[in-house]
């Protein structure tokens, strides 16, 4: 087996033996999935079946996170 280790050539992602792999899909904490409004805890059971007054803007990356990714 090939040692798991990546290395980054001309904006793209190799394996060990020179192979372009392509990365699907991003872990994002269990936080994130939350509604931004209200801010509310999934153990708190207040409005929690309330599914008509939720609001998932910023969710779950703020408007703003294109600036920092686009950073180089």
């Amino acid at each position: 087996m090939s040692p798991l280790r990546l290395t980054i050539e001309n904006g793209l992602f190799r394996d060990s033996h020179g192979r372009e792999v392509t990365l699907r899909g991003i872990n994002m904490a269990g936080d994130a999935k939350y509604p931004s409004n209200p801010d509310q805890p999934s153990h708190i059971p207040k409005d929690f079946y309330d599914g008509d007054h939720v609001d998932f803007h910023s969710r779950p990356f703020p408007e703003k996170t294109h600036i920092f990714i686009s950073q180089d």
